[in-house]
């Protein structure tokens, strides 16, 4: 199954249908549900929390025709995203109301003294939270912050109230939720801040840094950053201590960065925080996906370019073309035996040669094939193997370099439901994907499916050796009948 990720607006466009191309789109969607798995995120619900009318399970249950239950979320404390089983209004009713950042800095309640358990070890625990809360950081703001001009004091003063030098923890915490608060709710907080970063550096005025070319990231260096695109990350979180989930936050701070720094150009009339901050959790869980879909350029554009910085390879398309090439990426219909085998043997002789090798172990030559589109809208590469023994063998599996971590039980029953309907049956006298399929491959003893047709066998698979689910294609030589 192709992998779409398309943007709320998108669905929302669909959904209210006020032009026939939205209307025709919403139609191919529904179309291609058999080829496509469109996946949705945490960062569509955060959309929803955001909007202040009255029809978000309407937009829910709208959202639900195309995305089913396949939910791509980041556990708390978890590494990698995960698909979850849950359809957007179960995910919607399952996420907190927002609060202000200082709201979770609850310091009472943490260290009052009517906490039930009030053992030994909790009132040494206590103590030791008192006395890192109360210890002294000298951040060096109000100094630091003095040397610059009457208007950018303003601006600094606007994003953290009460500047000092020192504060205790605890006040810091304090002050560092207030200013993320500020951030998101006050749009001209944000708008001042990016001025000043955007004057004072002029990264697209003096130096032309263009996020569009590919050396862009090191032609920071000979700019005010003196850094690479890649370090000036680093550097910016070099002090966090979230190393579980580096990657998002990597990510995350990259996107926003490229806002804040002025890097995309965009009008500073329209910027805000949130916006900016949201587009990225969309693009970042967009990365696990083969396609990311929508129709605001400026998104589209920070995500094509941390894609190819970050060597990502979903495809970034406006949603006009995505419609324009929807049947083409959705692939020839291989629906029954000879129009499969026509695709096949098509691949075969014209698929894109990638890579070609003799094997050290075996009698084998390898040779790594590109096909001319995903079979059964799933494996994107075979490998086809001349054996002296076994004879010519295909194997077909899904080759990603992207984010995704992930197997998807849909994608399994997605591609095993296409293979069976078209050679039918196998000889275990297993057909359609059922839950026992789930459960064989979760104690990782799945059968797949096996079917001997003279001397050719068709076998779906999770590979012992490398543990991939794939297709494979046995023809042996007369003599092993």
């Amino acid at each position: 199954m192709i992998r779409v990720y398309i943007d709320t607006n998108t669905y929302s466009f669909i959904k209210n249908a006020k032009s026939d191309f939205y209307v025709r789109l919403g139609s191919d969607l529904e179309k291609y549900k058999d080829r496509f798995i469109y996946y949705f995120s945490h960062a569509h619900l955060l959309d929803l929390k955001r909007d202040k009318s009255d029809k978000k399970e309407e937009d829910l249950n709208f959202m639900e025709q195309f995305v089913e239950s396949n939910y791509l979320a980041l556990g708390w404390k978890e590494k990698f995203v995960n698909v979850q089983i849950a359809t957007p209004k179960e995910a919607f009713d399952g996420i907190d109301d927002e609060k202000p950042l200082a709201d979770y800095f609850n310091f009472e309640e943490m260290f009052g003294d009517d906490i039930i358990d009030n053992s030994p070890e909790i009132k040494q625990a206590k103590s030791k939270l008192k006395e890192l809360m109360s210890m002294p950081l000298n951040l060096g703001l109000a100094t630091n912050i003095s040397q610059h001009s009457e208007e950018d004091k303003k601006a600094w003063e606007n994003l953290i109230p009460n500047i000092k030098d020192e504060y205790t923890f605890e006040e810091w915490l304090h002050q560092f939720s207030k200013m993320y608060d500020n951030l998101f709710n006050n749009p001209s907080t944000y708008k001042e801040l990016r001025r000043f970063s955007i004057e004072k550096l002029s990264l697209t005025q003096k130096y032309n840094i263009d996020i569009e070319k590919i050396d862009f990231n090191e032609e920071l260096k000979n700019t005010p950053l003196q850094l690479s695109f890649i370090e000036f990350v680093n550097k910016s979180l070099e002090h966090s201590k979230n190393t579980e989930q580096r990657q998002h936050e990597f990510f995350i701070t990259a996107f926003n960065s490229l806002n804040i720094l002025g890097l995309d150009k965009e009008k500073n009339k329209k910027a805000k925080f949130a916006n900016t901050f949201h587009d990225g959790l969309h693009s970042f869980y967009s990365a696990h996906c083969d396609y990311l879909v929508s129709d605001d350029n400026g998104f589209l554009l920070k995500s094509k370019v941390l894609f190819k910085l970050l060597g990502i390879d979903t495809k970034v398309i406006h949603v006009e073309d995505f419609a324009q090439q929807i049947a083409s990426i959705a692939g020839f219909l291989d629906e029954t035996p000879d129009s499969y085998l026509k695709l096949l043997e098509y691949d075969i002789a014209h698929g894109l040669v990638i890579n070609t090798k003799p094997s050290f172990r075996y009698n084998r030559t390898y040779t790594t094939i590109k096909p001319s589109q995903p079979h059964f809208a799933y494996f994107n590469q075979f490998d086809s193997i001349q054996d002296e023994i076994d004879g010519n063998i295909l194997v077909f599996y899904r080759r990603i370099n992207n984010y995704s971590k992930f197997d998807s039980y849909k994608e399994f029953e997605g591609v095993t439901n296409k293979i069976v309907k078209i050679f039918g049956i196998d000889n275990n006298l297993r057909g359609n994907y059922t839950q026992k399929d789930t459960e064989e491959i979760q104690n990782g003893d799945w059968l797949g499916r096996l079917w001997k047709i003279g001397r050719v066998n068709f076998h779906l698979e999770i590979n012992e050796g490398t543990g991939r689910f794939n297709f494979a294609i046995v023809v042996s030589h007369s003599s092993n009948k």
